[in-house]
């Protein structure tokens, strides 16, 4: 509920790094109600695909802008 709640308060203006990471945290979790679907149509793979998409470049982004993230 925080996560849905924050973006009125982490807008794109005034929170830009911010922003970006409530971003990716909502594709992450649009991606994670797609994998736990028991029962998938082309319509659900198709959608799932995509957001699997859209979650890889915002990660790649996030990464790109928080270098501390990157594990070695």
């Amino acid at each position: 509920m925080v996560i849905h709640a924050s973006h009125t308060i982490l807008t794109e203006d005034n929170c830009p790094l911010g922003y970006l990471l409530l971003h990716c945290i909502r594709l992450f979790l649009e991606l994670d109600a797609y994998a736990a679907l028991e029962v998938h149509t082309t319509e659900t793979i198709s959608a799932g695909q995509h957001a699997i998409q859209a979650f890889s470049t915002y990660l790649h982004v996030c990464l790109l802008v928080f270098p501390q993230m990157i594990i070695h």
